[in-house]
């Protein structure tokens, strides 16, 4: 079978990050194969990038990632479900020829042709030495590959194979055994060529000089990070000879991780976060036991987490998060006596979580979006050292235990959406480390120690089952920027003069918590920083306060369902950052005409009124009816910490509140130091 080293039957661009328009040619009618790749020398088929672009790509641990497929925007799951269709568009288009064709592997020998169509010879492509190309099969078939997949035509170890005999203008002398230094040279040269064309190498946003002339240890590109430390991204070398190196998140690879993978024994870092990886992990993992990093969290990867993980004793971090695990955490995990960071949220993981709790070194565990079930009481984690603790969207029951708010480890600790009952715990003395915490959709029944809690930032306790408490007096606490208080049975009464000392506040959401009286003039005048204000479904009464026009940056304004009177000031045209405006069902009168002429300049999206309209609005989008109890979605707007919390019928307007999950440090943060981030 001849070599084509022309056209690409398909190709895959990458337009934005997450984004691919896969664009298709006619077949030849001819059975060519291509087993090179479209760069020149030095490997630049694309620009390398920035940072910025970097950590853009990979730093975003958003579920809702969409992909651009001809023209049609699917869902990650879509995508997942027409893997069959990609798995055709990667085998027909695997490479294009290398600039000068295959001329840096020698011309072929006059006796090519015949020696294609001989057994001798199964698999050769046509290019380079027919004798070379049984040599390389022969070695790789001994130590390597399995024949089969070697002398089958088109497969990745074929490719590989066809372009280490014929193409690579390296031309490593044949070994015939495995135990030298040399021979793992080659190895581990095939074995990226493997990882190359299983992996849809030629659709890869930045190729990072594969497949070129130059030496295995230069496949990479350097970039530098905002503290100016180089980064290879490709392989990297540490002793220019031996791979231990292998970064490339965000690059557009695609395809199972191929069983060759497991000859690269001298790797200690893998990341190969945010691509469209699929399948199991490869059993041959296991013998990369000098890993300390792995992370490969937002791929498509399926199955169990395998027990030989275990294995890899040398590990520090594990990333697997935002993938598609299924079953029980294997027991091996407890081996891993060097792990300090695990990610293993957004999977559908089950049974317990106990073989984390004796892990000494441990510091940051995100184990949220899964079906891990169990009790919390004052035993669970007892002696952990946990940092930062994420169990939230799981099935716990218990209550939360006392050693989390008194031990003083904890910096964040995220339990919402489980079944968590009861008060919460009495603090012993003032807890000054806890930043983050997030306990909302639980049956909490008494939050009174809250207060004692002086270094939070981000507190949740929306749509639990608190009753007969006041709204907390949280003046104290003014490192607060997310305050959600929200659809809690509070005692009535006015919003609490105490809260004008919480000036850092971004977000505050206290809709439906018996709320009466006036909006405090202090919220305009000295909350300055709000993005969101959210007193919906209460009782206030009287007029908007002035000075709206000090919250420039606010982008959601929810005051519907309340008894406010008067008209919207004029100084609401000031508000250009504005998304959403909900002022339905409520006594406010006048005209809207400078809050239409704010929205053609700024970026309001949903602006509701009632209806008949007691405001005169030419640009509303929603027009709420006394006999509909919301008109927006199916469900209540609430400010919790979910993407995208509020929906709207016509308009989706989504506020993306930051995450905690530092994937940006998961994949740039040295590893050989634990340092604290926030």
């Amino acid at each position: 079978m001849d070599v084509d080293l022309g056209d690409n039957s398909a190709s895959v661009k990458r337009d934005d990050p997450g984004n691919y328009v896969i664009e298709e040619e006619e077949h030849p009618a001819n059975e060519s194969i291509d087993i090179g790749v479209e760069c020149d020398e030095h490997g630049a088929a694309a620009s390398l990038p920035s940072a910025e672009e970097v950590k853009a790509t990979v730093g975003s641990t958003n579920r809702g990632t969409t992909y651009e497929i001809a023209g049609l925007t699917l869902k990650k799951w879509q995508w997942y479900a027409m893997g069959g269709v990609f798995a055709l568009v990667i085998i027909s288009g695997l490479a294009a020829g290398l600039s000068g064709g295959g001329s840096g592997g020698g011309s072929s020998s006059a006796s090519s042709s015949s020696a294609s169509n001989d057994p001798k010879y199964l698999g050769y492509a046509g290019v380079g030495d027919a004798e070379r190309y049984r040599g390389v099969v022969d070695f790789l078939g001994d130590f390597v590959s399995t024949r089969s997949s070697l002398e089958t035509l088109g497969t990745p170890q074929n490719l590989a194979a066809n372009w280490m005999a014929g193409i690579d203008k390296d031309q490593f002398e044949i070994p015939y055994t495995s135990g030298t230094d040399e021979n793992y040279y080659f190895i581990q040269r095939y074995v990226l060529v493997v990882f190359y064309y299983a992996m849809g190498g030629v659709n890869w946003q930045y190729s990072s000089r594969f497949l070129t002339s130059a030496q295995t240890c230069d496949w990479n590109r350097g970039f530098d990070l905002d503290n100016e430390e180089e980064y290879r991204f490709g392989v990297h070398c540490e002793n220019r000879e031996e791979i231990s190196y292998l970064f490339m998140p965000g690059n557009g690879i695609r395809g199972s991780i191929p069983e060759e993978i497991g000859f690269l024994t001298k790797l200690t870092h893998i990341s190969l976060f945010g691509n469209e990886i699929k399948g199991t992990l490869p059993d041959s993992m296991k013998e990369l036991t000098s890993l300390d990093f792995l992370a490969m969290e937002s791929n498509l990867i399926s199955g169990e987490i395998p027990t030989w993980i275990g294995n890899l004793h040398r590990l520090k971090i594990l990333a697997l998060g935002d993938n598609y695990l299924t079953g029980e955490l294997p027991a091996s995990f407890n081996r891993l006596t060097n792990l300090v960071e695990v990610a293993l949220d957004g999977n559908d993981l089950t049974g317990s979580v106990s073989v984390f709790e004796d892990l000494s070194k441990l510091r940051r565990l995100y184990l949220g979006e899964n079906r891990f079930e169990g009790t919390l009481d004052n035993d669970f984690f007892a002696q952990s050292r946990v940092k930062e603790l994420d169990l939230a969207s799981n099935k716990f029951d218990g209550t939360i235990p006392t050693h989390f708010f008194n031990d003083g480890h904890l910096d964040l600790l995220d339990v919402h959406h489980n079944n968590l009952k009861g008060a919460l715990p009495t603090l012993e003395s003032t807890n000054l480390n806890l930043k983050f915490f997030s306990a909302y959709e639980n049956q909490l029944t008494n939050a009174d120690s809250i207060v004692d809690l002086m270094a939070l930032e981000h507190l949740d306790l929306s749509a639990n089952q608190i009753t007969n408490q006041d709204l907390p007096d949280l003046g104290e606490l003014t490192n607060l920027k997310y305050l959600f208080l929200s659809n809690n049975d509070w005692n009535t009464g006015v919003i609490p003069e105490s809260y004008a000392s919480l000036t850092n506040l971004e977000e505050l959401s206290l809709q439906n918590t018996n709320r009466n009286g006036e909006l405090p003039a202090f919220v305009p005048l000295l909350l300055t920083k709000l993005v969101l204000l959210d007193v919906g479904k209460n009782s206030l009464t009287g007029t908007l306060p002035n000075h709206f026009k000090q919250l420039t940056d606010l982008q959601f304004l929810l005051l519907n369902q309340n008894e406010f009177s008067g008209t919207i000031k004029k100084n609401f045209a000031d508000l250009t950052s504005l998304r959403m405006f909900l002022a339905d069902d409520n006594n406010l009168t006048g005209g809207a005409e400078h809050i239409c002429a704010s929205a053609k300049m700024g970026k309001l999206e949903t602006f509701a009124t009632d209806c008949p309209a007691k405001l005169d609005c030419d640009c509303c989008q929603q027009f709420c009816c006394s006999n509909k109890q919301n008109c927006y979605d199916t469900s209540d707007l609430v400010a919790n910490f979910d993407l995208d919390w509020v929906q709207s019928v016509s308009v989706d307007s989504g506020y993306d509140r930051d995450e905690y999950v530092f994937s940006e440090n998961l994949i740039f943060r040295p590893i050989t130091e634990d340092k604290d981030r926030r």
